[in-house]
């Protein structure tokens, strides 16, 4: 994972479909725009993915359970996709993601 984070000029990443429970810290550096988490085991919502310029994250079909209030640092995320989950609380936080124009919840618990 580390060698992902010496990528800095990746803009693009997909990471489904590999059994991840977590997300490596080292995703936080460079100039990463667009990740796709589809279909892990991540049971958290990815905060320091705020120290990025994320504007597209799709976590589809993990085991997250809370979008928590560190949601509000994602100042240029545009897309957000949380469907499939286990998510019972958004935190009224995400009204400070002033860039977001799509945000997907469906099918959650």
């Amino acid at each position: 994972s580390s060698q992902v984070g010496a990528l800095s000029s990746l803009k693009w990443l997909d990471l489904s479909v590999n059994k991840l429970y977590a997300l490596p810290p080292e995703l936080a550096t460079g100039s990463l725009e667009h990740l796709a988490c589809r279909y892990n085991l991540i049971r958290n919502f990815p905060q320091f993915l705020s120290m990025v310029s994320i504007r597209v994250l799709d976590l589809h079909s993990n085991g997250i359970r809370t979008i928590p209030a560190a949601i509000a640092a994602f100042c240029m995320l545009e897309q957000l996709t949380v469907s499939c989950n286990f998510i019972t609380s958004i935190d009224k936080a995400i009204v400070e993601c002033a860039s977001l124009t799509r945000l997907d919840c469906a099918v959650n618990r």
